[in-house]
């Protein structure tokens, strides 16, 4: 008698996209892989915990699924303890090879950025060791996000729309913050 094991789809996780704004949102998308014959895959659960420097805006951020996969339409997400969770019960149909399960709404935690991954990686970088899953198998690699401060847009007026020849009126600068409204300085 020959026993063959079902082998549980892999899951590895990256950005939607690698940089955003301060105060932007981009996605995280799970990739599941299928193997051996592409079976239909069940009672697949994923979760994360994401480094301090982000969040998610929502605690209960959108899902979508690619072709083949199927799941919850929302996750949870617990933002004192930075945990992702709720993606249970995905499935997978048989003969997908791989499909993606992307949860909207990662951004930076209030005033946090990075200007690269190599300055200021542990605060923005997602560890791989991170995902936890139930009927499939964690892989991949860490993902850094970089977040850019965004500067203050700036508006100039008058303080008076006409004046009498000779008269003096004020120039008004008005600054605009950006983002989570950090603080800035060194503004010329």
């Amino acid at each position: 008698c020959l026993v063959v094991a079902r082998a549980n789809p892999t899951v590895a996780k990256t950005f939607g996209a690698g940089s955003i704004a301060d105060g932007a949102a981009t996605a995280m998308v799970f990739t599941l892989t299928n193997a051996g014959t592409n079976p239909a895959q069940s009672a697949i659960a994923l979760g994360d915990t994401l480094p301090t420097g982000l969040a998610f805006n929502s605690a209960t951020p959108a899902v979508a699924y690619a072709a083949g996969c199927s799941g919850p339409t929302n996750a949870a997400y617990n933002s004192g303890t930075r945990v992702l969770s709720g993606l249970s019960g995905l499935a997978m149909s048989a003969g997908t090879a791989s499909c993606t399960v992307t949860v909207a709404g990662v951004t930076n935690q209030a005033g946090q950025v990075n200007a690269s991954c190599a300055g200021n990686p542990a605060a923005f970088t997602n560890l791989a060791a991170n995902v936890t899953a139930t009927n499939a198998t964690p892989a991949g690699s860490d993902q850094c996000l970089v977040v850019n401060r965004a500067t203050p847009n700036v508006a100039k007026t008058f303080g008076a729309g006409s004046i009498n020849d000779g008269a003096t009126t004020s120039l008004v600068f008005t600054l605009a913050n950006q983002g989570s409204n950090p603080s800035q300085s060194g503004i010329a």
